[in-house]
């Protein structure tokens, strides 16, 4: 599977990392402090940008760090793209009007 975005790993690390240390949502989210539905929300990907504290407690009921929590994240590199001339989002640059 091809992992898209730093939210989608984070989001499939943390499933995977839950059911490695065998704990239910409702398990996790009591012991992490966090609502049962937030978390299921991170899970699915309803929730994006989580915060570090957040995945910090998460890390920590699971029983890892962030070192090994990201061990293998690769995500593709993302290509500029320069906007072509015919591109309605394309201004030409004006020249300045020089004051002498």
């Amino acid at each position: 599977m091809e992992i898209r975005s730093s939210d989608e790993f984070i989001r499939l690390r943390l499933r995977r990392a839950r059911a490695d240390a065998e704990l239910t949502q409702a398990e996790a989210s009591e012991l992490a402090k966090l609502s049962e539905s937030y978390l299921r929300g991170i899970e699915v990907g309803q929730k994006r940008n989580v915060p570090t504290r957040t995945l910090d407690r998460l890390l920590r009921v699971y029983g890892l760090t962030f070192e090994k929590f990201f061990t293998g994240c690769r995500l593709p590199a993302r290509a500029k793209r320069k906007k072509a001339p015919d591109s309605p989002h394309y201004r030409r640059r004006k020249p300045s009007a020089r004051r002498h």
